[in-house]
């Protein structure tokens, strides 16, 4: 299991990580900043190359939420 598994629970550990995992992320709807597609989809990278854009797009930080529930649609 790699490393970066200790990132779903980031929340309980740090106050204002530097990225997130975006499956678990909500964020202000920001147009001028989407996912680039020069990642592979294979978890290239392509989660902290946003949180790290839109934070400086935002000029604020990432906050945790370790109270946060979140919640996936189930795929039939």
């Amino acid at each position: 299991m790699s490393d970066l598994t200790y990132y779903w629970r980031i929340s309980t550990i740090v106050d204002t990580p530097a990225w997130g995992v975006t499956a678990n992320l909500v964020v202000r709807n920001v147009q001028e900043i989407r996912f680039d597609e020069c990642f592979p989809k294979t978890g290239g990278g392509e989660d902290v190359d946003v949180c790290l854009r839109i934070q400086k797009h935002l000029k604020m930080p990432l906050r945790s939420a370790p109270n946060a529930v979140v919640t996936h649609p189930t795929r039939a």
